[in-house]
């Protein structure tokens, strides 16, 4: 906190463990989380450029155990599970095309975006989104 670097670069750093500058900053459990997840970002940005991004999606979602995270058994829980994978069919209709313009197109899909005609159910809307600030 107040350090000029990014969060991703401190993670990036952390990952190499006491050679990092950063690495006696942080004290107990916290720190072994935060250098491991820093490598799995270095990692994966490693494996970006010659991965699909379903190859990708797949691995990112393995290497942190996601299903297990999400699906807890209860309904919700395979309810969230199924927006993951729906999340992934997205990526096949984006494999000829660069990651970013996934991202970009991924995040202005919204709920109001898959609502059905005819549903009998109340439409809201918050201020946000309403100025368009909402993401």
């Amino acid at each position: 906190r107040g350090a000029n670097v990014s969060p991703s670069a401190l993670l990036f750093d952390l990952a190499r463990g006491d050679a990092s500058p950063f690495w006696p900053q942080f004290t107990g459990r916290a720190v072994l989380p935060l250098a491991d997840f820093g490598a799995l970002l270095a990692n994966w940005r490693a494996e970006a450029p010659r991965a699909t991004i379903t190859e990708l999606f797949d691995r990112i979602a393995a290497d942190i155990n996601y299903k297990a995270y999400l699906d807890d058994g209860t309904e919700e829980g395979a309810e969230r599970w199924e927006n993951v994978q729906e999340l992934r069919r997205l990526t096949v209709e984006y494999e000829s095309r660069p990651l970013t313009e996934f991202l970009e197109n991924v995040a202005l899909i919204s709920d109001q975006d898959t609502l059905t005609e005819g549903q009998n159910a109340p439409t809201l809307l918050t201020l946000h989104a309403a100025k368009g600030l909402e993401f």
